[in-house]
């Protein structure tokens, strides 16, 4: 884009500040500078449409929308359950035959909370229509325009062939996020992600030691809590969820996010794989998770502990992994794979058992867990078979557990094989498998035809 941009127009590698959880070199200045240069383009880009608009006389008629999303995305941002993760810009312009359509204050910045899913209803009144009942959001402008509301709820799940799954509550300042995968790092594998240079840099400066301990923590598992002050701490380099001070904020923070799982009876607490089969039985995820079959409080009970890591709650999810509801089990097995290892030593025959659980979600996670401690052979079993799988989400989940394995070398050629032989037509199995591979040096994570750098995010954004 260099040469798209006049000599004036460009931000060169030595003029800016460089966030403190990138390594300042000039590699990754290169690429950081790139960031700059592309928001200068799309301004340019921008300002060609603004000047169509002139040109043909459609200025004052017309409300203009602006915002984005993270673009090619820079690590720890995009995908990442954090307001860096989330915030994105927005701008709304409003000509003078409009002006009444807005507050008489908002000329300049708005602090009010807005989300993604406002536009929708807003702009649904704005040309008149009736906001169907259903419909999330509110109205941010026009004569029935909403107040602001106190906090929004926010979330990130999969994205692409990267695993995860994060809630997380902000008032503006302050966002609370609950890691329900806390074995999986903030820099976790994606795809997408991976074939872009600047991760490939900063991986490279990790097996280097050339990252010092504020950037290497986030290549390691993550706590199952964040509390950011995004006022004092943009960069959001300090949790302070054991800072006693905060305390209160910490606490109130907490209530508000359990409240808002427990009014929306979040359904995304049953795995992929569960999904589906519901799909395949002509049944919707909306219905079902209004219905009775959908026994929310207990999941919600047994997903609350994932995450934390004790030895209380370790036990509390080895009891578990033998009830009778099949969700349950599994987020016990999930939140196993988060402790530590010094934790579960002495659960080796429960988690052994839960290998023939005949729940496919149980025993692939179990023989998750099982293998990162012990590396037996009878979790290796359950995971080649998961890998080799023909359905997709059994596959994927399995890969994903062993990107954040100790020795995943046993699985090369049943990864291999997931590759080659995957029927899985979004190709997220053959990009798990891709990551996998390039983890142990086998092959080189570039864009290519399969995956020439798209990403179906699966993250609710705020500007």
């Amino acid at each position: 884009m260099w040469d798209k941009l006049a000599p004036d127009e460009r931000t060169a590698d030595d003029a800016f500040s460089i966030p403190p959880f990138y390594n300042n070199t000039p590699a990754m200045r290169k690429q950081f500078a790139r960031v700059y240069n592309s928001i200068t383009l799309t301004d340019k880009r921008v300002a060609e449409v603004l000047a169509r608009l002139k040109k043909d006389k459609l200025t004052d008629s017309t409300i203009i929308f602006f915002f984005s999303d993270h673009g090619e995305g820079i690590p720890r941002g995009k995908t990442n359950g954090i307001d860096l993760g989330y915030r994105v810009p927005f701008i709304i312009w409003v000509p003078p035959m409009f002006r009444n359509l807005t507050p008489a204050h908002i000329s300049g910045t708005n602090n009010e909370l807005l989300d993604f899913e406002d536009l929708a209803p807003t702009l649904i009144n704005l040309a008149g229509g009736t906001v169907p009942e259903h419909m999330k959001g509110r109205i941010i402008m026009g004569a029935s325009k909403k107040a602001s509301p106190d906090y929004i709820e926010l979330s990130t799940d999969r994205s692409d062939n990267g695993i995860d799954m994060v809630r997380s509550i902000t008032d503006g300042r302050y966002i609370y996020s609950r890691n329900y995968l806390s074995f999986i790092p903030e820099l976790r594998y994606i795809n997408y992600m991976e074939i872009a240079e600047i991760k490939k840099i900063m991986r490279q400066d990790l097996r280097d030691g050339k990252l010092n301990d504020m950037q290497q923590q986030y290549f390691l598992p993550r706590p199952a809590e964040f509390l950011f002050d995004t006022k004092t701490d943009i960069w959001e380099t300090k949790n302070l969820v054991d800072d006693l001070s905060y305390k209160g904020t910490l606490n109130l923070m907490r209530k508000r996010l359990d409240s808002s799982m427990k009014a929306s009876r979040d359904v995304m607490l049953l795995p992929e794989y569960e999904l589906a089969s519901l799909a395949a039985q002509k049944q919707d995820a909306y219905s079902y998770h209004l219905s009775d079959a959908y026994r929310f409080d207990e999941i919600y009970n047994a997903a609350s502990l994932s995450g934390f890591r004790s030895k209380d709650i370790a036990a509390k999810q080895i009891s578990l992994l033998t009830h009778t509801n099949k969700i349950v089990r599994y987020w016990a097995a999930l939140g196993l794979r988060s402790q530590e290892g010094v934790t579960l030593n002495n659960y080796k025959k429960e988690l052994f058992k839960a290998l023939n659980d005949t729940y496919a979600p149980v025993a692939i996670t179990a023989a998750a867990t099982s293998y990162n401690l012990f590396a037996d052979s009878a979790s290796a079993n359950v995971l080649r078979k998961a890998i080799r799988s023909n359905e997709e989400h059994i596959a994927l989940m399995a890969i994903n557990y062993l990107l954040y394995t100790k020795h995943p070398e046993p699985f090369v050629d049943a990864v291999i094989d997931a590759r080659t032989n995957t029927i899985d037509e979004e190709g997220y199995v053959k990009w798990a498998a891709q990551d996998f591979l390039s983890r142990l040096g086998l092959m080189e994570n570039k864009r290519n035809k399969d995956n020439p750098g798209r990403n179906n995010k699966r993250a609710k954004r705020r500007s």
